[in-house]
């Protein structure tokens, strides 16, 4: 390295290294930090701050620390040795090696800043290689040295590691020399501790003057915060300057390399102090040469017993991580046990209630049937009467003209009628209530034997039950027809509210226009939505379902499926007479039916508490920004395509079965337990809440089924295209021999992207901002069905974003999909979860599509030129 004081005195422009090179403990953290806040940039994984160590803060990059970790142990040495390294003694492979990974972590940590501050005191040793690779990058290397009383670090290393005073001046002499040395011909200055907390407005002057830098903040505006950063409360230990290590050998080169280095404060390049470096650094690698061996020997031998040490204490930490998973495991036993106990405790409780009720309901039927013997005696009593009376006996002969003639006797009764209701001034009153009751009669709403079945005791006041309702029964409460509740009629619409017209009435003429429902299991709105012909014919809802639409299948609300639930009774009923077989049932909940969403969303909720993810390890160690989420069990394909090899990726792998627990090479491993079994929603759910930071690192997240086949390299091509075009919601296109997959998502044979409505829910590739949205959704479904639509339509509304298929990365979904048989559907089914039914209400609740379709004239959305235009199919009617 030439002295010459001219020899590369600038950085001439472009990017700009700031390199801190000290020996620890000298105020290099502080330098860095007032550095940073000067503009220059810092690096992105920093080193925490240690409380009692450095609790302002390390300012300096993991990632670096770790690869001079590293390349001090490929040349033998340490941090905390004094003896010489020698990088140039590495082989070509290995420097390459090093070189390359530096070159990697210097762009993963600094992008492509103008302006940086690298820290680190191991560089001190390694500049001859730091120095290319920040040349290689493009960054112009300049280095200030801080200078501190060696008495100082002496202390400070005392009081941190426990060294003696011998080793620190040791370490502090190798530090300071081979940067001083490293640093020539180069931009540097020499700045002291004491100057930078007592002057350091003057301190960082000289900086800028020495190095010729422009910083990206101007001092003006960044000494308020440089000035509450150096405060002296920081500072340990402080030593007179005038008091210098002495009393050895050792302390007499420190004390003699002290004073170079204060005299190169005023002239980085002054010869005289740079040649008494010299001889100082010939003095120490000549004590290497003699007595090194010996050093070495020793520092091996104590590496080896700390190495010994630390495997004992290894073996005592697993131990003691097993002795704490086995307690956390009987913990959880316990747990779950309590939980059981409880769950068996509140079944006793329901039981008992139930028993209870059933017992009093079974009081009220008896007491019921003890009122209709009772009614039907006095029918019997009251027919019994009515046949021995006088009125009866005279009317015989014409019940006989009414045998023979029917017709002529019902109009002579009717022209009687009408004189008595003319002579009683009744006749408006009596045709209007003949006229409601056709209309009643035409309509459906009135069920004779219904009302003659709930309210007995009309029979036996000899009233007709049409007129009886239509006089005074609506007005008392009573039910005209098993699917007209009165009640919730009037208290479900009160700007309803009829006046002099009985509700039925008021229905047909209007409240059907208003959107009004008879009775809670029947949704006007939704039935309208799935059939939408009925509202532009203007079609009264509800009587199309009695009279058309419930014996051709169509549902009444979304969570009532008639199919499913015909079958489940097993002929006990017809799609006919379905709702109001269930209507009359009184359960909350059958198969394919609940009596509104409280119900299933307290269905959902008992699910989840009877299941658990556990979190078994992670192991994560890169910085990787994207994750795959696999759900795992028997039958899993993850051994086709989980080579093993390094990816750009972390594999995350949540167990629902103990298949393959703890045999598969991933970062993070969760495994699902309970007395039922999660599903990748509950799971997911579950991270979300739990372990909340554990997925808002990633920028991208793939949920995937272990029933896909596809390779590692899809995976990162998927990851580098949402990234690439900033997509939301992703996935790759299908296989034409997929099994149970929509249209849309089948390959088209093309490349680029096309642009959909969402993205099916196998597999699909969600951003971080889409997966904080939609946090919600994972806990609103067991099954998944309908979370994929609800979620493209919150990304779609609230953030503008995007979701598209990419063409040319073809998987196939591997397995048929059984609805009704399969192993999946059967355990949801009986925990009384019909996904159908999931998907109806998710769509209600998001104002979701029907189905997925490719987006028409939205294809300039998604960023990127490679979008392909397509002619949108028409959403399906179920998923």
């Amino acid at each position: 390295m030439s002295l010459d004081p001219e020899a590369g005195a600038r950085p001439s422009g472009g990017r700009t290294a700031i390199l801190i090179l000290g020996m620890h403990r000298s105020g290099t953290s502080a330098l860095t930090r007032t550095i940073s806040l000067l503009g220059a940039d810092l690096p992105r994984n920093l080193m925490p701050a240690v409380e009692g160590n450095n609790e302002a803060g390390f300012w300096e990059s993991l990632d670096v620390y770790h690869l001079n970790d590293e390349i001090l142990a490929s040349l033998g040495a340490a941090w905390d040795d004094w003896l010489r390294v020698h990088p140039g003694r590495l082989d070509a492979g290995e420097r390459l090696h090093y070189e390359s990974r530096a070159v990697a972590t210097l762009e993963r940590e600094f992008g492509r800043s103008s302006c940086f501050v690298l820290k680190d005191p191991r560089i001190c040793r390694l500049l001859p290689l730091w120095i290319p690779v920040l040349e290689s990058v493009g960054a112009a290397p300049v280095s200030i040295i801080p200078l501190r009383n060696p008495l100082e670090v002496v202390a400070s290393l005392q009081r941190r590691d426990g060294f003696d005073a011998g080793k620190s001046l040791l370490l502090w002499l190798r530090h300071v020399l081979d940067a001083e040395y490293g640093s020539r011909g180069r931009a540097r200055v020499f700045v002291t501790y004491d100057g930078m907390l007592n002057d350091p407005r003057g301190t960082v002057a000289r900086i800028t003057r020495a190095l010729g830098v422009t910083w990206p903040t101007p001092l003006e505006t960044a000494e308020p915060a440089i000035a509450a950063f150096l405060q002296q409360r920081h500072r340990h230990h402080a030593i007179p300057g005038d008091r210098l290590p002495s009393g050895s050998a050792v302390a007499g080169w420190a004390a003699a390399a002290y004073l170079a280095l204060i005299d190169l404060q005023s002239n980085p390049r002054l010869v005289p102090a740079m040649q008494r470096l010299d001889r100082l650094r010939g003095e120490l690698d000549r004590a290497d040469d003699a007595l090194g061996d010996l050093f070495r020997s020793e520092r091996d031998a104590q590496r080896e017993l700390v190495l010994a040490s630390a495997s004992r204490v290894s073996q005592l930490e697993q131990t003691r991580a097993d002795l704490e998973d086995q307690v956390e495991t009987l913990q959880r036993s316990l747990r779950q046990d309590r939980a059981r106990v409880d769950e068996l405790a509140r079944d006793l409780a329901a039981h008992a209630a139930t028993i209870a009720s059933t017992q009093s309901r079974l009081a009220l039927v008896q007491q019921e049937n003890l009122a209709l013997v009772d009614l039907k005696n006095r029918l019997l009593h009251r027919l019994n009467a009515i046949q021995l009376s006088a009125a009866w006996q005279l009317g015989r002969p014409l019940r006989a003209v009414e045998a023979k003639w029917p017709r002529f006797t019902a109009h002579a009764a009717g022209g009687i009628r009408l004189l008595w209701w003319c002579a009683s001034r009744r006749l408006s009153r009596r045709l209007a209530l003949r006229r409601q009751a056709k209309r009643l009669t035409e309509s459906g709403l009135f069920s004779v034997s219904w009302y003659v079945e709930q309210y007995p005791r009309v029979v036996l006041s000899g009233t007709n039950p049409m007129l009886d309702w239509l006089i005074d029964g609506w007005r008392e409460g009573r039910d005209p027809h098993p699917l007209f509740d009165t009640a919730w009629y009037l208290a479900r619409h009160p700007g309803c509210e009829p006046k002099d017209i009985n509700p039925v009435l008021h229905y047909l003429d209007t409240g059907w226009k208003r959107g009004c429902s008879p009775h809670p299991l029947f949704d006007p709105a939704w039935y309208l939505d799935e059939h939408p012909a009925l509202r532009d014919a203007d079609i009264n809802p509800f009587l199309h379902y009695l009279q058309a639409g419930a014996a051709a299948g169509w549902d009444p609300n979304p969570l009532f499926d008639t199919d499913t639930y015909v079958a489940a009774n097993e002929g006990a009923c017809s799609r006919s007479t379905a709702l109001e077989h269930f209507a009359r049932s009184g359960r909350d909940f059958a198969p394919g039916a609940y009596r509104d969403s409280t119900v299933l969303v307290a269905l959902q909720h008992d699910y989840r508490a009877r299941t658990m993810t556990r979190l078994v390890r992670d192991e994560r160690r890169g910085e990787n920004r994207t994750a795959v989420l696999l759900q795992c069990g028997r039958g899993s394909l993850h051994e086709k395509w989980l080579s093993g090899a390094d990816q750009d990726w972390d594999l995350i792998v949540n167990h629902y079965d103990p298949t393959y627990r703890g045999r598969i090479a991933c970062q993070v491993e969760l495994a699902q337990q309970g007395s039922l079994p999660g599903t990748k929603f509950t799971a997911v759910d579950a991270i979300l809440a739990d372990w909340p930071g554990l997925l808002e690192r990633y920028d991208y997240l793939f949920l995937l089924d272990d029933d896909i086949e596809l390779t590692e390299a899809d995976i990162s091509a998927l990851f580098a295209t949402a990234t690439r075009h900033g997509l939301d919601l992703t996935q790759p296109s299908l296989s034409p021999d997929s099994y149970g997959c929509h249209p849309v998502f089948r390959t088209t044979g093309r490349s680029g992207l096309r642009a959909v409505n969402g993205v099916e829910i196998m597999m699909p590739v969600v951003s971080r901002r889409a997966l904080h949205l939609g946090r919600a959704l994972f806990g609103q479904t067991i099954s998944g069905w309908g979370l994929d639509v609800a979620l493209a339509k919150l990304v779609g509304s609230r953030l503008g974003g995007h979701a598209a298929v990419v063409d040319e990365i073809v998987v196939r979904h591997s397995k048929p999909i059984d609805l009704t048989g399969g192993a999946y559907y059967r355990m949801l089914s009986q925990a009384n979860i019909f996904p159908l039914l999931e998907y109806r209400l998710l769509r209600r609740l998001y104002d979701a599509d029907a189905g997925f379709f490719v987006l028409p004239g939205r294809q300039a959305d998604v960023p990127g030129d490679a979008v392909q235009a397509a002619n949108p199919e028409p959403p399906p009617v179920r998923p």
